[in-house]
């Protein structure tokens, strides 16, 4: 059922019962819709195991969202890759499900390219400097598509060095983006900003996500005040959308709001979290940092964050 009829049916209750009661029968449909676990995706496939060996740890890990030139919606992959054996602080190579991009050089402003023009420039907004873990703006062409799109990417913790009780709290900036249509298909982008909390519980392998502080930076401001996302899984240094997770998304006021928008279809809507754990300044040691990217995408919108931690408590998890 599209959530717009439901909004007419709960109006018509209101010759049947108090405003308050109308306003229930309003947020527990839209609580239904927003709890349907086929509208969340499992953030990796079965054929990517959860336990990080020493092999792995010695690699690269990350999230990309990868959308085909002049396409509004995109995939979110799994990223891996290698180190700058000299510099030990950059990409040499990034790796995704399709193609490698390599040889990666870095220039002075920390921007990374090819000689084969694939090019990877920092979203500073999110981390300066050039030490890894970082958020970048990756374009690359493969199959004669060009592809762009956000990319978080750093050094995975090791399976042993990542907690087995207790709760890790981490926080930072997320930068969104998204993208709306009119009547007549006409696409109308909004950018802002936003700060995150992603708090996770190491013995029960869960963990939340809350994102508020939102701060309009280009075209109309964003509908709401607060997203919430809980059920997320922990997949060894991953955490990632479970297919069994509850989106929230909420106004000024506290009242939910549809996740896709008054008029969209939500079986036509898809959620997906991907994001991973790095490791810390102390090796070894609990990891230091996480960031990824979240989408949530309709045939009526499409909003996509990025985000990257700055801040830690109690990293090795300590109750």
């Amino acid at each position: 059922m599209r959530i717009a009829r439901a909004f007419i049916v709960a109006a018509m209750a209101i010759s049947l019962g108090s405003c308050d009661t109308v306003q229930s029968v309003v947020d527990s449909t839209i609580e239904a819709a927003q709890a349907t676990p086929a509208l969340e995706l499992i953030g990796l496939g079965p054929e990517l195991p959860c336990d990080v060996d020493r092999y792995d740890a010695r690699r690269l890990s990350g999230t990309y969202y990868r959308v085909a030139d002049g396409s509004v919606g995109g995939e979110v992959l799994f990223v891996t890759g290698r180190l700058d054996l000299f510099t030990r602080s950059s990409p040499r190579s990034i790796i995704l499900d399709d193609s490698s991009v390599w040889p990666i050089s870095e220039g002075a402003d920390g921007a990374l390219s090819t000689f084969w023009g694939s090019t990877a420039s920092p979203i500073r907004s999110l981390k300066d400097g050039t030490d890894l873990p970082l958020a970048y703006t990756l374009s690359y062409r493969a199959n004669a598509v060009d592809y762009t799109g956000p990319m978080v990417v750093g050094i995975p913790p090791r399976q042993e060095e990542i907690p087995k009780t207790g709760t890790s709290i981490m926080s930072g900036l997320v930068e969104l983006s998204q993208t709306t249509f009119s009547e007549t298909g006409a696409p109308s982008i909004s950018k802002a900003t936003g700060r995150f909390e992603l708090r996770i519980g190491y013995r029960s392998g869960r963990a939340t996500f809350t994102l508020e502080n939102i701060a309009s930076t280009q075209g109309a401001p964003l509908s709401f005040a607060k997203l919430t996302w809980n059920r997320l899984a922990l997949c060894g240094a991953r955490l990632v959308s479970s297919g069994q997770g509850l989106v929230r998304k909420t106004d000024r006021d506290g009242k939910l709001l549809p996740l896709f928008g008054p008029d969209a279809d939500p079986a036509a809507g898809a959620l997906q979290f991907q994001s991973s754990m790095f490791a810390g300044d102390t090796r070894p040691g609990p990891p230091g940092g996480v960031g990824g990217i979240f989408t949530l995408e309709s045939d009526a919108s499409a909003l996509t964050g990025v985000f990257l931690s700055q801040n830690v408590i109690n990293p090795g998890g300590a109750s």
